[in-house]
């Protein structure tokens, strides 16, 4: 969507302003929970907006409203790296660790969810970028390169300054990690999988229903349609211009007044006698001149409706193929039923929200256009995003699994134990979204609150649908005679791990891995004198 210079000024002005305070929000949350951490989160936050900048400079990219969007998006996905590693952090400290093994181990064990998130994120960029109009590639390139950045930041520079505060000995004091008791939730997610997936089966099927009766409200992005631009000399409301407007016959015409006296107006493909009729109804508000003039023809918006879709399902099938290789505990197959788990998550976050735009269509006019799909493919980053953290920390308890745990039980523990990151990763997310609903551009209000519903809908999916789906396909195997995951895993026979004390000195060593079902310990021979 293109639009006028005057009101793009005003945009990309509002667009900022929610920025900075979505910033803020996210440095206040970072620094009230994770105290120390959290305030080098924030300087390491203020280098990756810095360094973006320059990229965005050296790039020559232009800032589009959307594009500003990508980029404050990006500023709370930045800091979702850091809350992996300081919740990793936590727990390595709470374990008995002293800072600098508990520094080293946190971002080591964090480092495989960082990468393979970011990456299906990257994906489905690199996608938007490719079948993308102007105003979405925009939005695309700004978050591909602040991911990249982000993860930068997050495992250099935080790294950095952590380490160079131990060594010198300041911040020393455990009570600045807010490392405190770990929570113990007595939470069976997988055990009451029957009850999450009737659930979630009556959100979508509700969305279908309202998608069947009334359908979607597409923009003239699909569509087809004409946006005028004009500037009254006195100010209006958008209310009077929207009355004008019906009073002519352009009922389905909506108007966005901007600063300047500026009206913005989307409404059907219109001829020029047509375009001269609705100035002519316009001036009845006073002394109105045109500005701009655009017209989205019907193969434009086919050629649109036919890459959102390839977009959609191109992203699910990369998606799907990333993680059935990165989640090969036990080879391919074993991998394949982590990403078909993950896709499932991705539809389900999918109709979701166009239940929700199909019913708020029907009731206030919410419109479908290409930027709705802009937050469609952008929820699906998100959502596996989150999967992801669960999924690595399910392969990691499966490779250092007990004896006796059913695979249940593993998946079980291990949305427990990410639970923390999947909620704080989540709100951080979400801080930025309020500012720019209640702070941005108009232009941009119902991709936000598309990505506010995604946001929220993939958080729901990624605790309380991908994995229990895993859990469940793995039940049906077993009942199916094939042995337990858990028995297929290649793992060692006994990971010793230092419990060390605050002079870096192994105190002893704890084995946290029993022998797997197939090792056998051999008695030692005697030697014969």
């Amino acid at each position: 969507t293109k639009v006028g210079a005057t009101l793009g000024k005003e945009s990309v002005r509002q667009s900022l302003w929610a920025g900075v305070v979505g910033l803020a929000l996210v440095l206040l949350f970072m620094v009230g929970y994770y105290l120390l951490p959290g305030v080098l989160s924030a300087i390491a936050l203020a280098l990756y907006t810095l360094y973006s900048l320059a990229a965005y400079k050296l790039l020559g990219v232009v800032f589009t409203v959307p594009g500003i969007t990508g980029f404050i998006l990006s500023i709370g996905m930045a800091v979702d790296a850091n809350i992996l590693i300081f919740e990793r952090m936590k727990e390595e400290l709470r374990a008995g660790k002293t800072l600098k093994a508990a520094i080293d181990d946190g971002f080591k064990r964090a480092f495989t969810a960082i990468f393979d998130s970011n990456v299906c994120t990257i994906i489905t960029s690199l996608i938007l970028f490719a079948l993308g109009t102007g105003a979405v590639k925009g939005f695309a390139l700004m978050l591909m390169i602040g991911v990249a950045i982000s993860m930068f930041t997050a495992i250099t520079v935080t790294r950095t300054m952590l380490w160079t505060l131990v060594s010198l000995g300041f911040g020393t004091n455990l009570r600045l990690f807010g490392v405190g008791k770990a929570p113990q939730l007595r939470w069976d997610v997988v055990g009451k999988r029957r009850f999450w997936f009737a659930l979630s089966g009556a959100f979508i099927a509700f969305g279908i229903i309202a998608w069947a009766v009334d359908g979607l409200n597409v923009g003239i992005d699909f569509a087809g349609g004409s946006e005028l631009q004009v500037r009254y000399d006195q100010p209006v409301t958008a209310r009077q211009v929207q009355s004008v407007l019906a009073q002519a016959g352009y009922r389905d015409a909506r108007a966005v007044v901007g600063e300047g006296n500026v009206v913005f107006i989307r409404t059907r493909e219109l001829n020029t006698q047509e375009k001269e009729q609705l100035k002519q109804a316009l001036a009845q508000l006073g002394n109105v001149r045109e500005e701009s003039f655009e017209q989205v023809g019907g193969i434009v918006s086919q050629e649109q409706t036919r890459n959102a879709i390839i977009a959609v399902v191109l992203s699910e099938i990369l998606i799907l193929l990333y993680i059935a290789v990165r989640f090969a505990i036990g080879g391919v197959r074993e991998g394949f039923k982590f990403g078909v788990a993950a896709v499932i998550a991705l539809v389900h976050d999918v109709l979701v929200l166009v239940g929700v735009f199909a019913i708020m269509g029907a009731l206030r006019g919410w419109e479908v256009d290409a930027l709705f799909v802009t937050a469609m493919l952008t929820l699906i980053g998100f959502s596996v995003h989150d999967t992801i953290v669960v999924f690595d920390r399910l392969r990691e308890n499966l490779r250092n699994r007990v004896r006796g745990e059913t695979f249940a039980e593993i998946a079980n523990k291990s949305i427990v134990q990410t639970l923390a990151r999947s909620i704080n990763t989540s709100l951080t997310l979400i801080l930025v979204l309020i500012a720019l609903l209640f702070l941005g551009s108009p232009v941009v209000k119902l991709l936000t609150i598309a990505l506010l519903v995604g946001v929220t809908t993939g958080t729901y999916s990624s605790i309380f649908t991908a994995t229990p789906i895993v859990a469940y396909w793995e039940e049906v195997a077993q009942r199916r005679g094939h042995r337990p995951a858990e028995t297929r895993v290649s793992a060692p026979a006994q990971t010793a791990e230092a419990t060390v004390r605050r002079d870096g000195a192994p105190e002893s060593e704890v084995a946290t891995t029993a022998p797997t079902a197939t090792t056998k310990s051999r008695p030692k021979r005697r030697r014969r004198a």
